[in-house]
């Protein structure tokens, strides 16, 4: 996309696109660095937070289920959307 771009050639790029390429961005950063981000902007963590985190592990699980099912979802319209073609 970025060489296309450079290129000045015109994009074309549909809303599913744009969640994929949101979808992939999101999943490349890491929980360091979004708790390195909000440390920057001034919070801090608290006991109470503490605590909350050491749930996360098994919202993780809610996660990943939540996300296969997007996924799912995704993949079926967009076979859908080809079979309609």
């Amino acid at each position: 996309m970025i060489s296309a771009i450079d290129r000045r050639e015109q994009l074309q790029a549909s809303v599913l696109n744009a969640i994929f390429y949101i979808d992939q961005s999101w999943n490349m950063v890491s929980q360091k660095t979004v708790a390195n981000c909000f440390r920057h902007a001034g919070f801090h963590s608290s006991p109470e937070s503490e605590e909350l985190s050491e749930d996360a592990d098994e919202d993780l699980a809610l996660t990943e289920l939540a996300g296969k099912t997007v996924e799912s979802r995704l993949c079926n319209s967009k076979r859908k959307a080809v079979y309609k073609a």
